[in-house]
């Protein structure tokens, strides 16, 4: 009972805040799985500074950085479900999914493309840059985004992966 009225308390408060000019595309709080990240997720969506919603933090070189948290334990997800299409590896956008009957990944105009994470008991490691045709089992972030922003799948178990290209 604290926790909505608490965000409902801080939507309200912020709401003579300028909004930042990509408010739109930013990931809805009700898409994190924790009340933290939710929380963090509103203070963007008003303007307001604070901590990336998701960032844990790990020792690099002898300091502490921040670094996202994997989506499992980030993101609200959907009941496993299979998926085929085009993967996307790549330097600039790494694990990028086009659903089937995708021609080409990424595709020029950059719509229905969705961001691809693994899951840490997935062991399957594309060994080359390109494009993968593949068939796998995967939880779908439970917010979508309708063309504003990527959505995001959480690759559980990869059935199979061909690859076909270079990028």
């Amino acid at each position: 009972m604290r926790r909505p009225v608490l965000i409902l308390l801080l939507s309200l408060l912020s709401s003579a805040c300028e909004k930042p000019m990509n408010a739109d595309y930013e990931t809805p709080p009700s898409a994190y799985l924790h009340f933290t990240d939710k929380l963090k997720a509103v203070l963007r969506l008003n303007g307001l500074p604070g901590p990336e919603p998701c960032m844990g933090k790990a020792k690099i070189g002898g300091n502490w950085v921040p670094v996202p948290i994997e989506g499992e334990l980030c993101w609200r997800l959907e009941p496993p479900r299979r998926w085929r299409g085009l993967y996307f590896v790549g330097a600039d956008h790494p694990r990028l999914f086009c659903g089937a009957p995708a021609k080409g990944c990424p595709p020029a105009d950059w719509r229905n493309v969705t961001w691809v994470e693994q899951s840490k008991s997935e062991r399957w490691k594309p060994t080359e840059a390109g494009v993968f045709a593949v068939d796998f089992i995967g939880r779908h972030t439970t917010y979508h985004s309708d063309g504003k922003r990527m959505d995001g799948i959480v690759l559980t178990k990869m059935i199979s992966a061909r690859h076909l290209a270079n990028s």
